[in-house]
Order: C-alpha cells, then structure tokens, then sequence
C-alpha cells in the first residue's frame, strides 16, 4: 500500500509531513523513505515561500522575483521560509503546541526575512 506522506526532517530537526501525490514513487530503504519527487515538494516549498515574501515585502516584489530565478541559493532559502512558514501555520491551528515552539518558528521566519532583506540590499 502506498504511503500518503512523506516525511522529511527540518534543519531544526522536526519533521515535517509532505502530503503526496499520485505521480509521486516512494521507496523505503532500511527504515528510511526516500522520495523520487523531493524536487517537486521543495519547489513547491520555495514558490509559497516566494510568494508568501513577496506579501510580507510588498514594495520589493519584482527584486525578489528576479533574485529568485537568478541565485539559487535565494531559491532555496524561500524553499526554507515556505516550509517554516507552513509549519507555523499548523501549529498556531493546533492548540496543543507548546507556546514556546510557536515563538521559536516566529523568530526563524523573522531571522528568514531579515536575510532576505540583507541579500536584496546586496549586504550578503
């Protein structure tokens, strides 16, 4: 039976529940499951997170857009802010989380924002 989720650890070591798709192949190897469609799930990490900068940052959306299609490693940074960001989402909807977790997520999205903020201004 195939798996609905795939699970994916954070660099703060949480894990994370990435729903899958029909499309999507999962092979489980010694315990671990690894994903042939993890590109997909961290595009679509980066494009909420790009999008999800780009509300937060209104005045400098087209910047944000052209640095994003030009480095990659700002990509991958807005693949880091979306992932945060949802799982922020999910745990302000839950109210069993400890308040403390909630902060700490808040203040990766605001440490997020600020780097963002330093690369637009070239200060990398």
């Amino acid at each position: 039976m195939k798996p609905d989720a795939a699970f994916l650890r954070t660099s703060q070591g949480m894990s994370v529940a990435y729903p899958l798709d029909r499309k999507t192949q999962v092979a489980r190897n010694d315990g671990m499951v690894r994903k042939e469609g993890v590109a997909h799930l961290t595009r679509q990490a980066a494009e909420l997170g790009l999008a999800r900068l780009m509300m937060r940052l209104p005045a400098t959306r087209a910047t944000i857009r052209a640095v994003a299609a030009s480095q990659p490693h700002f990509y991958e940074l807005c693949g880091a802010y979306g992932e945060a960001c949802a799982v922020l989402d999910r745990m302000r909807r839950d109210r069993s989380t400890d308040p403390a977790i909630i902060t700490e997520y808040e203040i990766i999205c605001a440490e997020i924002e600020v780097d963002v903020i330093r690369i637009l201004l070239g200060d990398q």
